[in-house]
């Protein structure tokens, strides 16, 4: 059975968690316009940073669509593996573009690609913006949220014909490229696949909206052993489950399980996935505090305390009813945050000083 990062199971959802805090656990399914099967989107590109410009898809070539951002550390960690992809794979007529998206500051964008160097082996752009969205440009838009993905890192395989062959974490994609490169892979096999985890995600969502939180539970246990590399997603959902149930032993049980894994293999995308759906996801009002602030701070320190992680752990703080740790946190963020993003921030750190 094909595996993939499923259109629901979003396994990379930290990533963005400054951006879609509300989107990850959302009661109903967002709609998904773009499948495997279906023709690639055509390319919007406002600037190529690097490399040879591609204006449209060549018959005959297969191109990696890659999307990344500056601030988002596993996007970063799978440059050197998707460089490796491009070299090996180059003369068999692989072109692989990454994408910038979900920017909070274009001006960082050129000097970080010209930093990473050779980790970054391959043609790098920014894409097409669009009037009064400040953070989604056309390509986010046309492709990751056509696909209904949230997260990122994410690639998009488009075959010999032009068609969307393959989706999901750049990590994975080593072997699906071999098979389209080789003309041995099965898209209506991966299509079949991605249909029936978009149905029991779908039947997930209408389970939670109706509030049948033990049949949603099952299918996300479904989920898991369907597809396999969304385990770690789908107990997420379950945390989240459990706090609407009121089990806040069955929530605390399993989150102590995650918590453990993400010390244990210092995952801090881990860990900033568990403290946001116990702060922020719903049923979190009936979280525990406490296990809230540790994931935060796990996934703080693990980042390197990055800004992205830094707002976490200050909305941590305040929901341990510690806002002098949350304002010293929050202040750093207003001050590395840029318009119009930086007036949003401002107002939280106004929320937490009338505390």
């Amino acid at each position: 059975m094909p595996r993939t990062s499923a259109h629901h199971a979003l396994a990379s959802f930290a990533a963005v968690l400054l951006l879609v805090t509300s989107s990850v656990f959302a009661n109903a399914a967002p709609e998904i316009t773009l499948r495997t099967g279906d023709p690639a989107p055509k390319l919007s590109i406002k600037k190529w940073v690097k490399g040879e410009p591609v204006k449209e898809f060549e018959k005959g070539k297969v191109y990696v669509i890659e999307f990344w951002a500056t601030w988002c550390g596993p996007c970063v960690a799978a440059m050197p593996h998707v460089s490796e992809l491009q070299a090996k794979y180059k003369e068999k007529g692989v072109v692989v573009i990454g994408v910038n998206i979900w920017e909070r500051d274009l001006t960082k964008v050129e000097p970080f690609v010209e930093k990473q160097g050779d980790k970054m082996a391959y043609a790098v752009a920014m894409e097409e913006p669009i009037a009064g969205s400040p953070t989604r440009g056309r390509m986010a838009t046309d492709w990751m949220a056509a696909a209904g993905r949230n997260g990122i890192p994410s690639s998009f395989i488009v075959d010999q014909k032009g068609i969307v062959a393959w989706m999901g974490h750049p990590m994975k994609m080593e072997k699906p490229l071999a098979a389209i490169v080789a003309g041995t892979y099965d898209p209506k096999a991966q299509a079949a696949f991605d249909t029936k985890v978009e149905e029991l995600s779908k039947q997930a969502s209408e389970a939670t909206r109706a509030k049948e939180y033990d049949k949603a539970i099952a299918i996300r246990d479904s989920l898991a052993a369907l597809d396999p590399d969304t385990a770690g997603i789908q107990k997420l959902y379950k945390v989240s489950l459990y706090m609407q149930k009121g089990d806040s032993q069955a929530a605390g049980a399993l989150a102590d399980e995650l918590l453990a894994a993400a010390e244990k293999n210092k995952d801090g995308r881990l860990a900033a996935n568990l403290a946001m759906t116990m702060l922020s996801m719903p049923g979190s009002e009936k979280s525990d505090p406490a296990r809230a602030l540790k994931a935060a701070t796990l996934a703080y320190d693990l980042s390197e305390k990055s800004v992205a992680y830094q707002r976490l752990l200050a909305q941590a703080f305040a929901r341990n009813g510690k806002f002098d740790k949350a304002i010293e946190l929050q202040q750093k963020v207003v001050e590395a945050t840029n318009p119009p993003l930086k007036e949003r921030e401002q107002k939280v750190l106004d929320e937490y000083r009338k505390s």
